[in-house]
């Protein structure tokens, strides 16, 4: 398991003999090669991929592909660095980081990797210099994230908006700056931006309870129709044994009002149309199950499809709750009886 270690930044002997085991900590410990951003390009989700699998050598021509293409991708050239500097290639690393510098100066992730290759080839008093500066960004970061909470507080979303975007236009990973601007983008009403970023900050800071709290609460937020007339969750929790540990039943369904709502729901192929009191209604059936990972009681269930790497909920429901263990198997039914027109 991976962990992170602290150094003394300005000696070079403590340096080289660690230089391995900080090279991949720090690397392999961070969201570098995990983020969302430009996933549509289908060789940089390729060599992503292949970078989580440490199959560098494999994942570097996909890299290269893009850069051939844009030579600015910053996630291109940030990953092709991470190889480098995963291989001990430092002066080929300091290059690549050399081109994001040009275009960024203060791009936090570079400078951390540029520290790194510098200590690598020997250098430390230029290796301190970088750490001076990182801390010195750090620092202005939190401030500028300060700042945008004190004006979310006051209902100066788009305030709070601007300073959280100057925070991670220098650190585009900083998980608060990210879960404030979620915050602010959904009080001005842009849903979708709000859960998409909510949703970064999450996979950014994992264990921050205060992210998590604020990711369900903006799930539970959202616009949404109640559909009752029928709308249900039938929810059984089995064994490993295929043994029934519980069973229960949810009426009254939230649907969340957005665009993909609807094409998740126009998607269904189960479909049948009753009418009743002189309205005609459509009823859809679909089916999921899902393993348990975590041992807890489980009294809310949603259904979401995933756009662009973000998962969108589409439909809501709570009930009394179902107890788990690990190994057990969650089967879910939903029904949801949708008004036509």
């Amino acid at each position: 398991m991976l962990r992170f270690i602290k150094i003394k930044p300005f000696s070079l002997p403590y340096f080289n003999l660690a230089a391995g085991i900080i090279i991949t900590t720090v690397l392999l410990s961070t969201s570098i090669v995990l983020g969302q951003e430009n996933e549509n390009i289908p060789e940089l989700t390729k060599g992503k991929e292949l970078l989580r699998l440490e199959q560098y050598e494999k994942a570097l021509p996909y890299f290269d592909t893009v850069l051939e293409k844009d030579p600015t991708n910053l996630d291109a050239l940030l990953a092709k660095s991470t190889i480098h500097l995963l291989n001990k290639e430092f002066e080929e690393a300091s290059s690549t980081l050399d081109k994001i510098l040009e275009l960024n100066p203060n791009d936090v992730e570079a400078l951390n990797l540029k520290m790194i290759a510098t200590g690598g080839l020997g250098k430390s008093q230029e290796a301190g210099t970088y750490l001076v500066r990182i801390s010195q960004l750090n620092q202005k970061v939190q401030v500028l994230t300060s700042q945008g909470f004190q004006h979310y507080l006051k209902d100066e979303f788009n305030d709070a908006l601007s300073y959280f975007d100057e925070a991670l236009e220098i650190n585009p990973k900083h998980a608060k700056a990210v879960a404030g601007k979620a915050l602010a983008l959904f009080q001005l009403g842009k849903f979708e931006d709000a859960i998409n970023n909510i949703d970064k900050a999450a996979l950014l800071a994992p264990n921050d309870q205060n992210i998590q709290r604020d990711q369900m609460q903006m799930i539970l937020s959202l616009p949404r129709d109640s559909y009752f007339n029928g709308s249900s969750l039938k929810l059984l929790m089995r064994d490993s044994n295929g043994g029934l540990i519980g069973y229960q039943e949810a009426f009254g369904l939230g649907v969340f009002l957005h665009n993909y709502t609807e094409q998740f729901l126009d998607s269904m192929e189960l479909k049948t149309e009753l009418a009743q009191e002189g309205q005609n209604y459509e009823v859809l059936q679909f089916r999921g199950e899902f393993p348990v990972t975590i041992a807890e009681t489980f009294s809310q269930a949603y259904v979401a499809n995933t756009i662009n790497g973000t998962e969108m909920p589409n439909i809501f429901t709570l009930h009394h709750g179902v107890p788990s263990q690990l190994g057990s198997t969650v089967y879910e039914l939903w029904t949801l009886v949708r008004p036509i027109g």
